[in-house]
């Protein structure tokens, strides 16, 4: 349920009072996180498992979705999974201000809203180089790739069996490690 506007300084100061609740934030108006299906967990286990292992070494960061990201001054989202390659973040820091990429697998009642108003944020934040949608139903990724002129989108669907390119990590990520113990029905 929307929330009256409030301030970004609120927003953060009431997210930092109550951890186990999650909320976006986008433009004063709070958007509250709820659980997320049985196969939404595994899908995300298995990206950051995949990720993590990947990325080892390297100069990139691989965040669950208990970690906040910073869009723009006004907009605040707890994407599944987020890449960054800033490396110095304070340890103690809660909020994620340079994200390279971001990943959230869509559910049927969340689909809307992330392809729609959530894709635009994403794609207005200046250091975000991907933002991929993982399907949770079926083995089905969209990547929007930020071109190399740095102000177009260009957009690709993977589908079973092939591999999603994740060109700004310089990955391939075969759908089978996405989709890894998910029964097919």
């Amino acid at each position: 349920m929307a929330q009256p506007d409030i301030s970004p300084a609120d927003y953060l100061a009431a997210e930092r009072a109550s951890p186990a609740e999650k909320h976006e934030y986008f433009d004063g108006i709070v958007r509250r996180r709820g659980p997320q299906p049985r196969d939404h967990a595994t899908i995300l286990f298995n990206i950051i498992f995949f990720l993590d292992a990947a990325l080892h070494g390297t100069e990139h960061a691989v965040f669950s979705s208990d970690m906040r990201v910073q869009l723009s001054s006004t907009c605040f989202v707890y994407p599944d999974v987020a890449v960054s390659t800033d490396r110095s973040m304070p340890s103690t820091d809660d909020v994620l201000r340079s994200p390279v990429l971001a990943i959230e697998i869509f559910t049927p009642a969340t689909v809307a809203f992330d392809v729609g108003q959530k894709a635009l944020r994403y794609r207005a934040c200046p250091t975000l180089k991907e933002y991929v949608l993982v399907d949770y139903e079926r083995p089905f990724v969209h990547v929007q790739r930020r071109t190399s002129s740095g102000n177009q989108w260009e957009m690709r669907d993977y589908r079973d069996g092939e591999g999603v390119e994740l060109r700004c990590l310089g990955l391939t990520v075969p759908m089978a490690a996405i989709y890894r113990t998910i029964a097919k029905d």
